[in-house]
């Protein structure tokens, strides 16, 4: 936050006491105003000018809640009055809402933390050895050094609960929150000075807005720490466990879970961190937290991470179109193919399904090795097929001639070869 040019709202005072039920004097409005840092010059109407760390009053009706403020809510009367339509969306808050439920049923707990941080939250990060948020949204004038700046994101408030939390958690800690999150404009830096009107404009996609070269926008961060777990082993379990977890809240929304894509952040382990996306547009991020990150915060090698781009997903699910239920039986073919280990399994099930196999009802993939068993700078990654016809029960000829197209595609496309087989 920054200090604005000073403005001047013009405010009626009959329009304030039509909205409270009130009938206060010009005087008496003017009292209430000055009493919290609000300049107002008398007229036929009050010239009113808020102090410049009130960006949120910008308009007539702002002023009416400040005036109700400091006159005092007991004072005010009862009165009973119609109120008029309105045209709101709700759809951020079925967003909200819709997330919170699914978290909650998935063993997540919410919690929720302040929006404003200080020292303690960076000193944690400078104890790790890793880099905070570079340049976090300053706070003019701040109520304390702990209040210093607006979040950046929301791990760092949920690593300090988890961290509290950690000692009487029992073993396993799930824990959730949802709200904003503020960052510098690109555009038009904090610091800088501005001397037009406070607008705050929302920006494509819903649900993130702009109010004088600060970016909002609203997030979900979720951490699982368990006293259990072999990560260092041939799959990270808990990697998977978190990534799918992510994927069903995309799912959720977007109809889809998404692709996955290895992309490194500087919280979490280098060799454990993903992101999802949906039509080319990053949805989710998840990963490992940084062992660093972990030891500073007094939490368990074994936690994980995952935090969702709430702008970037639709704020309600789509319509479900009917299914029927298939009339013929199909068949499952398992298989272990051994690749490369830059190879993702998601590369190779994208690779299968746009072979166009006829009877292809889904690929998915269930098992990662790396071991004495395969060589050397090579991976296993056993995939389940599943195979079925709409006019007919599949016989094992067509189903053998379906996996070995997919056997050929992806022997093609990423040398894989059958594992057990000469290689």
């Amino acid at each position: 936050m920054r200090e604005r040019a000073p403005r001047t709202i013009a405010v009626r005072p009959a329009r304030v006491n039509d909205v409270l039920g009130t009938q206060l004097s010009n005087a008496a409005m003017a009292s209430a105003l000055t009493s919290i840092g609000f300049g107002v010059v008398e007229a036929a109407e009050l010239a009113v000018t808020p102090p410049f760390w009130r960006g949120d009053v910008t308009e007539e009706i702002d002023v009416v809640e400040e005036i109700a403020r400091g006159t005092g809510y007991d004072s005010i009367p009862e009165h009973r009055a119609n109120a008029s339509p309105q045209d709101v969306d709700e759809g951020l808050f079925d967003q909200e809402t819709l997330l919170a439920r699914r978290c909650a049923a998935l063993g997540y707990h919410e919690l929720v933390t302040l929006a404003l941080q200080g020292s303690a939250t960076v000193g944690a990060w400078q104890r790790s050895g890793l880099p905070f948020w570079k340049d976090p949204v300053p706070v003019v004038n701040p109520l304390s050094d702990e209040q210093r700046f607006l979040r950046p994101s929301l791990l760092p408030g949920v690593l300090e609960v988890a961290a509290r939390s950690w000692p009487r958690a029992g073993g396993e800690l799930r824990l959730f929150e949802i709200g904003h999150v503020f960052r510098a404009s690109d555009a038009e830096p904090a610091h800088a000075h501005v001397h037009e009107p406070v607008v705050r404009v929302p920006l494509p996609p819903s649900g993130a807005y702009e109010i004088d070269g600060v970016l909002e926008w609203p997030s979900l961060c979720a951490i699982a720490a368990s006293a259990d777990g072999s990560p260092d082993g041939a799959v990270d379990r808990g990697l998977l466990q978190i990534k799918g977890e992510a994927e069903t809240l995309v799912a959720a929304l977007a109809g889809t879970a998404g692709a996955t894509k290895t992309h490194a952040r500087g919280y979490l382990h280098p060799g454990a961190a993903g992101t999802i996306e949906v039509e080319g547009r990053a949805v989710a991020k998840f990963g490992r937290l940084h062992p660093r990150l972990a030891r500073a915060y007094e939490l368990p090698e074994h936690t994980y991470v995952f935090m969702l781009y709430l702008e970037n997903l639709p704020a309600r699910p789509p319509a479900v179109a009917f299914r029927p239920l298939p009339r013929f039986p199909g068949t499952q073919r398992d298989i272990a193919v051994v690749v490369d280990e830059q190879v993702e399994a998601g590369a190779l099930m994208d690779a299968i399904r746009a072979a166009a196999i006829p009877a292809l009802e889904e690929v998915g993939a269930f098992d990662e090795y790396r071991g004495p068993q395969v060589p050397a700078g090579k991976k296993s990654i056993a995939l389940t097929i599943r195979l079925r016809k709409a006019d007919g029960t599949i016989t094992d000829e067509e189903a053998d001639a379906s996996m070995s197209t997919v056997l050929a595609v992806l022997r093609d496309r990423f040398a894989a070869v059958l594992r057990g087989s000469a290689q």
